[in-house]
């Protein structure tokens, strides 16, 4: 099951998306298969680990679906149901080790657990938001639906402590330097599914919908990658990345094609993401 999950980011990183979102659907009806949904109550190991591949199933299909604009198979009310990891291990409490000795400076403390496990959860939290936003038809009433998956994320991002609090006037202070790579990708994860949740409105064909907020949402993501160049560089970011940046360049093209109603300056924010492009290919 693992060695399904590993395939389908090696091929997401080959750029061969058909091939990952087979591999994917792969691993789920085999978890499905297995019920590791349901582990069984009486092995408290396996089933924690049950529930760490059952979870990473839903993960990866659900951005898989986003990236490709199709409807993942596993819902949110699965996730619901298999329940989120237990926060207490080695995983959360340990601080993280820079064994690749990537990190270019020494902002942060570098004693901080690197809760893992709670950076998991919350990621899981945020993807069932972008899972329904994935399943959202197009033709329905998309604005009224828009506004309940924004109404969900204003209520997650309330509730979250630095360093994850999730506050574009934070940007550039000490604790928003100090994050560590995972929670680079848990805020990524968030802008992203912020701005597709409100890129949604802009599919309801019945009235002119203004598109600064979704592009300040991915001018986060812009932002969120320079920093994570200037701290860690951008060699040991995870495939997943390729569809943060994909996402940024569909609100470039969205706007640009209603440039009559906004105000924005796309020219540099386009450059920068073509720069963090460029850096992270050879990665992938």
């Amino acid at each position: 099951m693992q060695a399904l999950l590993i395939l389908t980011l090696a091929n997401l990183g080959m750029g061969h998306f058909s091939r990952a979102w087979s591999l994917i659907g792969q691993a789920v009806r085999a978890a499905i298969d297995m019920q590791l949904d349901r582990p069984s109550e009486t092995d408290s190991r396996a089933k924690s680990r049950y529930k760490h591949v059952f979870l990473g199933c839903f993960a990866l299909e659900t951005l898989i679906a986003a990236r490709l604009n199709r409807r993942p198979h596993l819902r949110a009310e699965d996730a619901d149901l298999a329940g989120l990891l237990d926060e207490d291990g080695l995983e959360e409490w340990d601080p993280w080790t820079d064994c690749l000795t990537v990190r270019k400076s020494s902002s942060g403390n570098s004693r901080m657990p690197a809760s893992i496990l709670s950076t998991f959860n919350r990621l899981i939290q945020v993807l069932k938001i972008l899972n329904d936003a994935c399943c959202c038809s197009i033709g329905s009433n998309t604005l009224q639906f828009s506004t309940v998956l924004l109404q969900k994320l204003h209520i997650w991002s309330q509730s979250q402590s630095p360093p994850l609090y999730f506050d574009s006037t934070a940007k550039g202070s000490e604790q928003a330097l100090s994050l560590l790579p995972h929670q680079y990708h848990l805020h990524n994860v968030y802008f992203t599914t912020l701005a597709t949740s409100q890129l949604l409105s802009n599919n309801n064909g019945q009235e002119v919908v203004n598109l600064e907020p979704c592009t300040r949402s991915a001018r986060q993501t812009v932002d969120l990658l320079n920093q994570h160049s200037n701290i860690f560089g951008l060699l040991i970011v995870p495939p997943t990345y390729e569809y943060f940046v994909k996402s940024a360049y569909d609100i470039v093209h969205a706007v640009h094609s209603s440039i009559e109603s906004t105000h924005i300056i796309l020219n540099d924010w386009k450059r920068s993401l073509d720069n963090c492009l460029d850096t992270m290919e050879p990665a992938w």
